[in-house]
């Protein structure tokens, strides 16, 4: 499986489910590594647009290698911060 997550082409309701998940804000992917908590959030997100039978679990049994991600490079404003 080769998997290709562009965190631009999230739904609004797809932010919400990373962020409860992971912990962390989509904004702060692009300010260096990513976790693996918020990688998994990111793989879970993904996969359950086609498979809603696809789990968190299921997400951590997906390999490193075959995620290609292609982190925000303007990523979306933090909740409750005003987009410029």
């Amino acid at each position: 499986m080769q998997l290709n997550i562009d965190v631009n082409n999230l739904t609004i309701a797809e932010v919400e489910v990373f962020e409860a998940v992971a912990g962390v804000n989509i904004g702060q992917l692009a300010a260096g590594p990513v976790p693996a908590k918020a990688l998994r959030a990111l793989v879970y997100v993904q996969m359950a647009r086609t498979d809603p039978t696809f789990t968190i679990e299921d997400a951590g049994n997906v390999t490193i290698g075959s995620i290609e991600y292609g982190g925000a490079t303007n990523p979306p404003a933090a909740a409750g911060q005003a987009a410029s």
